[in-house]
């Protein structure tokens, strides 16, 4: 198990887990940077709410990716097909000693 330091909106964490530690440090950079940038338009905000801000921000954009993804599979899945059916009859050819 791993246990890396990072700082985040001017706190530091110490977070513990099994993913690499540069990982850890970029996604966590990556929310500082959030952070900064919310805290930097709305000086008014407590950290807490900033902070709020940022996971709302972040999980937006997740939803948001989750989504392309499956439309990008929706769009590819037709064309699998035709491929997976030539990989298909190049591998029994190959099994029978035949060339593609």
């Amino acid at each position: 198990m791993n246990a890396v330091k990072v700082m985040i909106g001017g706190a530091e964490y110490l977070l513990k887990g099994d993913k690499d530690e540069d990982f850890v440090r970029s996604l966590a950079a990556m929310v500082d940077e959030r952070f900064t940038s919310i805290r930097s338009r709305n000086s008014r905000l407590s950290n807490m709410q900033a902070m709020v801000l940022t996971a709302l921000n972040l999980a937006e954009e997740l939803v948001k990716s989750r989504g392309d993804y499956e439309k990008l599979v929706v769009m590819i899945e037709p064309a699998k097909k035709p491929v997976e059916k030539r990989s298909i009859r190049a591998a029994r050819r190959i099994s029978r000693g035949q060339q593609t």
